[in-house]
């Protein structure tokens, strides 16, 4: 179904028989909910015109992970988005240029976008965000263990 493209994500792969967009749509959204927290590559195009668009995972700990993102880069801007929030993360010595946006959708999808250079510097970063995600879940706990992602 899935064939791993790197140390970090893996790329979607559709069987042949779905051939309509919800058709994918659901079966992307099931493969993601299967494994949590795996970063999947989305590509664009096909064959020499194929191309990463974007990189996604599932995660039932949004605060956990939006919070570890904002404190893992230091040029960020927050803001709201229809069915979610996004983080805008910015180059340090270029505070106009978006580098990444990274859509935080209350279903539990986590969608990061931009170049291709910055999905790779993503990727490459992605098991410390992951790890800063493990301990902001730990923290979340074990200071209210009321206090949890409403996904959960």
């Amino acid at each position: 179904m899935e064939t791993s493209q790197s140390a970090e994500s893996r790329e979607f792969q559709y069987p042949a028989e779905l051939r309509s967009a919800q058709a994918r749509k659901h079966h992307k959204l099931s493969v993601l909910r299967e494994n949590p927290e795996c970063l999947y590559t989305d590509y664009s195009g096909t064959g020499d015109k194929k191309m990463r668009s974007n990189l996604i995972f599932y995660t039932q700990h949004l605060n956990a992970w939006h919070t570890a993102v904002c404190k893992t880069y230091s040029n960020v801007t927050k803001r709201g988005i229809c069915q979610g929030r996004q983080i805008l993360l910015r180059e340090d010595s270029d505070p106009d240029s978006t580098v990444l946006s990274i859509n935080v959708y209350h279903s539990g999808t986590v969608l990061i976008q931009g170049s291709e250079a910055s999905l790779t510097s993503f990727e490459k970063k992605y098991k410390q965000l992951k790890e800063a995600a493990e301990i902001e879940k730990t923290n979340t706990t074990a200071n209210d263990p009321e206090n949890t992602d409403p996904e959960d």
